[in-house]
C-alpha cells in the first residue's frame, strides 16, 4: 500500500520512469548539467502549487478511503471476535458451574454410598441364628438402623 502511494505521488511529480524523455534520473541529470552551464535557469522549473497539490492528492485519495474502509471492515470484525469471545466465557462460566454442582453432587452421593455400605455391613453381621426374644431384639436392632439410614436421607 505505501509502495502504491509512493507511486502515485511520484508520477504526478514526474518521478517516473514513463518521465517525457526517459526516467527521471537522467532528467536530473540533464537539468544540474544544463543549469551549471547557464543554460537552465530557476524560471525553467515548476514550482509546487495548489493544482499540483490536488492533483496529488486526487491521485493518493483512492489509496485513504481504501483504507478506511478497511479499518471499518477490521473493526466489524473485531466486534464479532469480541461479541464471540464474551459467548465463550459465559459458556465456560456455566459449564464450571455445572462441574461444581456435579462435583458436589457426586461426593455426596460417594458419601451417601458409603453410609449405606456400613450399614448393609452391620445388617449382615446381624445374627440370624437368634431364636425367640434373642432374635426379636435382633430384627428390631436391624430395623431401627434401617429406619435411622431412612430418616438421613430426608
Amino acid at each position: 500500500m505505501l509502495e502504491q502511494i509512493k507511486d502515485a505521488i511520484a508520477h504526478e511529480l514526474g518521478l517516473t520512469d514513463d518521465y517525457m524523455d526517459g526516467t527521471y534520473l537522467y532528467y536530473l541529470t540533464r537539468c544540474k548539467s544544463a543549469f551549471a552551464v547557464g543554460t537552465m535557469t530557476l524560471e525553467d522549473f515548476k514550482e509546487i502549487d495548489e493544482e499540483l497539490l490536488d492533483n496529488i492528492f486526487n491521485a493518493i485519495e483512492p489509496f485513504f478511503i481504501e483504507q478506511a474502509e478497511r479499518i471499518k471492515e477490521l473493526e466489524l470484525e473485531i466486534k464479532d471476535w469480541r461479541a464471540e469471545v464474551q459467548k465463550w466465557q459465559q459458556l465456560y462460566k456455566e459449564s464450571e458451574m455445572r462441574y461444581l454442582e456435579t462435583s458436589e453432587l457426586l461426593h455426596l452421593t460417594i458419601s451417601e454410598n458409603q453410609r449405606y455400605k456400613q450399614v448393609l455391613e452391620e445388617i449382615s453381621n446381624a445374627d440370624c441364628s437368634l431364636e425367640g426374644l434373642d432374635a426379636e431384639r435382633e430384627l428390631d436392632r436391624i430395623t431401627d438402623i434401617a429406619l435411622k439410614v431412612l430418616e438421613d436421607l430426608k
